[in-house]
């Protein structure tokens, strides 16, 4: 079962990295404000809710359209729709066949309709939308700040931290050799026990604020 979950989790994190280009020198704070600025999921997907409120922003500005309606009529036949007369006057011959009738016909109509009321709503809707859209875009320009500033915090803190750990390295190794004087001297009795014990307790909690800066830059 562990060798299954292994190969599972090695498989995860392909996926997960398969996208990242792996650094092969340190970075800068500049490289690691954009790396967190083109891979922070929640301002990825911000950014995708601020490009929906402009499209339908675009949806309500087009609602104030006028309504266009078209309609259009052809007909034809293919033969002439001829009719005849006789004359009433004697002596003069009927007029020969004759059409009043077009073969083809062609009618088309165009009519613009404005409705005022639908006019009204979808203007103040275009404007509600813009709005949207507008906190949309202060809301991801607020997080993309947040997000660099806590990237910021997170470089100097852990810079800090690297600092302390290395003046911690070598006072550690100096506070070893002086607890090793202190059980010296007590053994010697040429201390207090409870001074040299009191000594020692002072040692041992500057030892694990030492500790704590490696957490600290661990977790920065």
């Amino acid at each position: 079962l562990g060798e299954v979950r292994a190969l599972h989790a090695n498989h995860d994190l392909d996926i997960l990295y398969q996208d990242i280009d792996i650094p092969t020198e340190p970075l800068t704070l500049n490289d690691i404000i954009e790396i967190a600025l083109q891979r922070n999921l929640e301002l990825y997907v911000k950014q995708f809710q601020a490009a929906i409120e402009h499209e339908t922003i675009s949806r309500d500005a087009l609602r104030m359209l006028p309504a266009l309606n078209l309609t259009g009529e052809l007909s034809g036949r293919s033969n002439l729709l001829a009719s005849s007369s006789f004359s009433l006057v004697p002596g003069i011959p009927p007029a020969p066949l004759s059409t009043s009738v077009d073969s083809h016909k062609f009618n088309w109509e165009f009519t613009l309709i404005w409705n005022l009321l639908d006019f009204g709503l979808a203007y103040y809707r275009a404007r509600e939308e813009a709005n949207k859209a507008l906190i949309a875009d202060l809301e991801y320009k607020r997080l993309q700040q947040n997000l660099v500033l806590g990237v910021k915090k997170q470089y100097w803190k852990a810079i800090v931290a690297k600092k302390a750990m290395d003046v911690g390295k070598e006072l550690n190794e100096k506070i070893q050799t002086k607890k090793e004087i202190l059980l010296r001297d007590i053994q010697l009795r040429a201390l207090s026990k409870v001074i040299g014990l009191n000594n020692e307790h002072r040692l041992l909690t500057t030892q694990l604020q030492m500790l704590g800066y490696r957490t600290d830059y661990l977790n920065a």
